[in-house]
């Protein structure tokens, strides 16, 4: 009968008295959960500990991306250790996984999560509309682009018209009494009707735009205008004057 080689050194070892036991692997324990404003630092500590009070080496990876290693010395068995992790982190919930591993190879892994909060809402820093003159007043529908810059931070963000306004009603006294003097027509494009009372001072549309941050947050409304005047200016201009009129007055109609 064939013995194998494996039995016959498990033979050997009892024979002489030597045994033969595999190595404990190290122990990770991670922190629960935890969270942060957006833009701050957040620290995740660990405790780790090897039975054998052998050296470690600690990965840690966020969101599946190894960013750090640490060495940790030998110690004595059991003892446990902590070791940290610190980093601004990106908005949203965050993976966390530490992963010790020993001389001999064995190893233990834990994980947790970083919830980056964002509260703050975005600013819109100034916003403007071309044309911002509207003539003459034929009362077509003309196309507006709205332009709006927006900080925020931490995340992106985006904003819209949301609403459209006039000084005087769609159907005010000779003003064309065309309906739907504004429509809508995309986040940042309107179009206004190039008309107004005959009556009044001008027509002034206002344009409020607004702003969102990824985490939902609004920005304060904002507005721009833009204005149907009831008349170009008509007035006598000097630079058209007459050189030899005595009184220097001039005859020219300014615009």
């Amino acid at each position: 009968m064939k013995t194998s080689l494996s039995l016959k050194l498990a033979i050997a070892f009892v024979a002489t008295g030597i045994s033969v036991l595999a190595q404990a692997p190290p122990v990770v324990t991670c922190p629960p959960l935890s969270a942060v404003l957006c833009g701050s630092p957040a620290t995740v500590t660990a405790q780790v500990s090897e039975p054998d009070g052998q050296a470690l080496t600690v990965v840690w990876a966020v969101n599946g991306a190894n960013i750090q290693t640490n060495a940790l010395p030998a110690t004595n068995a059991l003892a446990v250790q902590e070791v940290s992790f610190t980093a601004v982190l990106p908005f949203g919930t965050n993976l966390i996984s530490i992963t010790a591993t020993d001389p001999d190879g064995n190893s233990d892994s834990c994980g947790t999560t970083v919830v980056v909060r964002d509260v703050v809402p975005p600013v819109i820093t100034s916003v403007s509309a071309n044309p911002a003159v509207l003539w003459p007043p034929n009362h077509n529908l003309i196309q507006i682009t709205v332009h709006a810059d927006v900080t925020d931070d931490c995340t992106a963000t985006t904003w819209k018209i949301i609403s459209v306004s006039s000084n005087e009603s769609q159907t005010a006294k000779g003003s064309g009494h065309t309906p739907a003097d504004w429509r809508i027509n995309g986040d940042h494009k309107v179009k206004l009707r190039a008309e107004r009372s005959g009556k009044g001072s001008g027509r002034i549309y206002t344009i409020t735009v607004q702003a969102s941050d990824a985490a939902g947050n609004l920005s304060n409304p904002k507005t721009v205008t833009v204005t149907v005047p009831h008349d170009m200016g008509k007035g006598n201009g000097n630079a058209n004057g007459n050189a030899n009129d005595k009184n220097g007055k001039g005859h020219g109609k300014g615009k």
